[in-house]
């Protein structure tokens, strides 16, 4: 069975939740930049892909921000100009 993987960040007063997966070739391409940018996520852990289609989205690599467990900012995208962006948005310095 096909698993999404879920990456928690904690950007300060904002948390960045990732979903990847390890056969998806977008998320390969995307996830090193995160990690690099971010470091090693606060929390991991999976869903499967059909949970993932219930209460997440249906596309991957996919992006939320949430401050106080509301969301604040949605993406899917594997592009880095424009995914990268966006996180330093909410990154506190």
């Amino acid at each position: 069975m096909k698993k999404i993987n879920m990456s928690i960040y904690n950007l300060g007063d904002h948390k960045l939740t990732m979903y990847t997966a390890e056969w998806c070739n977008p998320c390969k391409k995307i996830k090193p930049d995160i990690i690099e940018l971010l470091g090693e996520p606060e929390r991991t852990g999976e869903l499967t892909k059909e949970e993932y289609k219930e209460k997440v989205f249906n596309l991957i690599p996919y992006f939320i921000i949430t401050k106080d467990e509301n969301i604040i900012e949605q993406l899917q995208s594997s592009n880095k100009d424009v995914v990268i962006p966006l996180i330093n948005q909410y990154i506190k310095k």
